[in-house]
C-alpha cells in the first residue's frame, strides 16, 4: 500500500503482517470508520433479528466462532473486533501506557 508524502500510517494492516493472521470459519470484512477500520464477521440470515457479539478486552471475534454456529439459525449474528484487537486497526497516539501515566493513577 502506498501513502501520500507526510502521511503518518496509523493502521496496522492485516496484509502487512500476514504471518500472524490465520483463516477462520466465517468471512471477515473491514469497514472504514474514518479514524479506524473495524473488522467483523457475520453469520445467519439478514432477515432474522440482529445479535451483536462484543468480545472482552484483548480478545477478538474469533472466540465466538462456535457460538455463531449455534446462534445463526435464529439470529443474524455480528461479531466484531474492537479497536486495536484482532484485525481492527488502532490509532497512533491515542494510547498511553507509560509509568508516568500510571504514576498519576490509583497505582501511583
Amino acid at each position: 500500500m502506498s501513502y501520500p508524502e507526510g502521511y503518518l500510517k496509523a493502521y496496522l494492516e492485516a496484509a502487512d503482517h500476514a504471518e500472524i493472521y490465520v483463516p477462520h470459519g466465517y468471512p471477515e470484512q473491514t469497514v472504514d470508520l474514518g479514524e479506524i477500520r473495524m473488522n467483523d464477521a457475520m453469520a445467519g440470515d439478514p432477515e432474522l433479528p440482529a445479535m451483536l457479539l462484543i468480545p472482552a478486552q484483548t480478545e477478538s471475534w474469533w472466540g465466538y466462532e462456535a457460538a455463531m454456529r449455534l446462534l445463526a439459525d435464529r439470529y443474524h449474528v455480528y461479531a466484531v473486533d474492537l479497536r486495536g484487537q484482532g484485525r481492527s486497526t488502532w490509532t497512533q497516539g491515542r494510547y498511553r501506557t507509560s509509568c508516568a501515566v500510571l504514576q498519576g493513577s490509583a497505582w501511583g
